[in-house]
Order: structure tokens, then C-alpha cells, then sequence
């Protein structure tokens, strides 16, 4: 199953632009134009991910948002994005709880890979159905060892990117290559 990504954006071509962006990722995108919409969708759908504006043009902003999708979905990660960057508001970001605070406009790569390390972090949080993951990266970055139980784990390098390991359960020692043409390095 996809990961669900909630996207929260009151432009609605900026909104379609990222479903855009990201059916590319292979991510079942869900989008909501306000909060209550978006509270709507978390709480019937839920979400693994939540790209959220922070400001909306209604009466919640972003900020506004963000406790509430969290006891949604406490395991989930949230991504705030904005315009008009402040020091205030990105301190608000941070102390909230959020993954990441992003300006726009933004590379497409950069977010794609802010998205998808996101998203490993969500899956290595809810651990148990998921994955179970205990691993260890050498020095130079160039191999990973992994310690997996369950069905499946997910391999991630330095630069962010990712990629299944199937597995049964055991020891798996991986050769991860140098930046991909996707990534930032």
C-alpha cells in the first residue's frame, strides 16, 4: 500500500503541481484546500505524511493545524511550507514538533527527497508491522548493515535516498552507491 501523503494547500495549482510531483513517488495523495477539510480527511482516511501550508486564508493557519493532526496521527510526520518565511513562524515550526519547515518556491529534487526521508522516518517510527530495523552505516557511507524483522525494510543512504529490502528476517550487509543523479550531495 502507498504511503498516504495529506497535502494542505489553499492554491489550488500549487496543490495539484505537488500531487503531481509526487504520483511520481509512487505516493497516494490526498489534498485539502483548508483545515477542516484536512481535518476531515485525517480523521476518516488518516496519513502518513502532511504537507502543510501555513497560511491558508481561512481562520486556522498551518500552525493552527499542526496540534490537531498530531493526535490524529502522533507517528506520522508533518512538513510546514511557507511563502513568507519568518524567524518566528519557523521557530513555531520547530518547536511544534514538525520535520521540516520548507520555503516556496522549492526545487522539485529537494522535496522529493525531503518527502521520501520523511517518509522513512515515519516508517522506521511505527516499527512493528512495518519494520523492525537495527543497522549501522561505516564511516565512508558505503555500506549499511541491517538487522531486519518482518517483511520488509527499507534501505536508506546518506544522500536520502531509498529503496525495499525484502526480507524474511536476518542479517542483510548492503553496498549503497554515491549519489544518484536525484540526489543532493
Amino acid at each position: 500500500m502507498p504511503d498516504r501523503t495529506l497535502v494542505v494547500e489553499d492554491n489550488t495549482a500549487l496543490a495539484d503541481n505537488i500531487a503531481e510531483l509526487l504520483a511520481g513517488e509512487e505516493l497516494d495523495v490526498v489534498l485539502a484546500v483548508n483545515a477542516e477539510a484536512a481535518l476531515r480527511s485525517a480523521s476518516e482516511r488518516g496519513f502518513d505524511l502532511a504537507l502543510v501550508d501555513i497560511g491558508l486564508g481561512g481562520k486556522e493557519t498551518g500552525l493552527d493545524l499542526l496540534p490537531k493532526l498530531c493526535r490524529i496521527s502522533p507517528n506520522s510526520e508533518i512538513l510546514l511550507m511557507t511563502g513568507n518565511a519568518t524567524l518566528q513562524t519557523a521557530i513555531q515550526a520547530i518547536r511544534s514538533g514538525v520535520y521540516a519547515y520548507v520555503q516556496k518556491p522549492f526545487e522539485s529534487e529537494q522535496f522529493t527527497g525531503l518527502v521520501n526521508r520523511a517518509l522513512a522516518k515515519v516508517v522506521l517510527k511505527r516499527g512493528s508491522d512495518r519494520v523492525t530495523v537495527l543497522w549501522s552505516m561505516s564511516p565512508d557511507g558505503g555500506t549499511a548493515t541491517v538487522d531486519a524483522l518482518g517483511t520488509q525494510a527499507l534501505r536508506v543512504n546518506k544522500w536520502g535516498d531509498t529503496a525495499p529490502i525484502q526480507a524474511d528476517g536476518g542479517h542483510f550487509t548492503i553496498a549503497l552507491a554515491g549519489p544518484t543523479a536525484n540526489s543532493n550531495s
